[in-house]
């Protein structure tokens, strides 16, 4: 069996755990970089990571001492959904989902689609 990869990385630890992150990603992977706690500078070969296809997606986070802050603007401007609130679309209930999201019928930003059953 051959080892197939991530198809999504989201690495906020930095520089040591880059390499092994890249070798971890599936072709056409996304590796998402959150920040920078041991190592901001990193280094890529370029040429390897166009034919794997890999996307790289360079963002930053906030500090731990503003959640309280961040999550109460989100709830106050229902940025963040209320989770018991929130639909669970199953992965045949996709064009529901599709429908009822392009009529306006969902409120939230992020409607969930599960594939997997839990």
């Amino acid at each position: 069996m051959s080892f197939l990869g991530a198809a999504i990385f989201i690495n906020n630890i930095g520089a040591p755990l880059y390499r092994t992150t890249l070798k971890a990603l599936a072709r056409q992977g996304v590796l998402a970089t959150v920040g920078w706690k041991h190592g901001m500078q990193t280094s890529i070969l370029r040429a390897s990571e166009c034919i794997k296809r890999h996307l790289h997606v360079h963002t930053h986070v906030w500090r731990y001492e503003a959640c309280p802050e961040i999550r109460d603007y989100m709830e106050r401007t229902a940025w963040l959904p209320d989770a018991d609130l929130l639909a669970i679309y199953t992965f045949d209930e996709a064009p529901q989902l599709a429908d009822e999201y392009s009529s306006g019928k969902i409120s939230s930003y992020f409607p969930l689609l599960r594939v997997n059953p839990p």
